[in-house]
């Protein structure tokens, strides 16, 4: 599931991802802010990911929130997940970093992607880190890989609950010393 541990979230609108399960009817998909407050209720067909609508209201910047996915019809509840939405003065961060990158000639998709997700991590947007060390590592050759991106990549993906890929990262950085 993703957004989850807790992770901070940039878009008021974020795209929910889950594993999809067969002979459903499609999904019921909830989300709540943790400190109370009305929750939202979606009914959605397909395994994600699924975006909020715009037809629905934006999540409030700086809110923790919680949602969960469940099968339809009436399958078993497959547990709540945490986020929190960036408040403004973090997402005024976040578009000044992109904005200093720009300026120095980097890509944060492409030759900046390191650097990228040093900052996300750092920032709590541990999805964007991993996604960003993802690609990283995909453009590398093996024996190129700074042991320092795969211990950056091991943290990650501890703190998103990939034990077993955390665990092979953190060997081949012991190896690379």
């Amino acid at each position: 599931l993703a957004p989850a541990f807790g992770t901070r979230v940039a878009s008021p609108r974020p795209a929910f991802h889950w594993q999809g399960q067969e002979d459903t009817d499609g999904y019921l998909i909830q989300i709540r802010p943790v400190g109370g407050g009305t929750p939202m209720r979606f009914q959605v067909t397909g395994a994600g990911p699924w975006t909020l609508p715009d037809s629905a209201p934006a999540l409030e910047r700086g809110v923790e929130y919680a949602w969960t996915v469940v099968p339809l019809p009436g399958r078993r509840f497959g547990g709540e997940e945490r986020f929190t939405l960036l408040d403004d003065a973090s997402v005024a961060e976040l578009e000044a970093f992109h904005a200093s990158l720009e300026e120095a000639g980097l890509d944060p998709r492409g030759d900046g992607l390191l650097v990228a997700a040093m900052y996300y991590a750092d920032l709590g947007m541990i999805h964007e880190a991993a996604e960003a060390l993802g690609a990283l590592l995909a453009a590398t050759p093996e024996a190129d890989v700074d042991p320092v991106v795969d211990l950056l990549h091991a943290q990650v993906l501890e703190r998103l609950g990939r034990t077993e890929e955390a665990v092979a990262a953190y060997e081949r950085a012991q190896r690379e010393r």
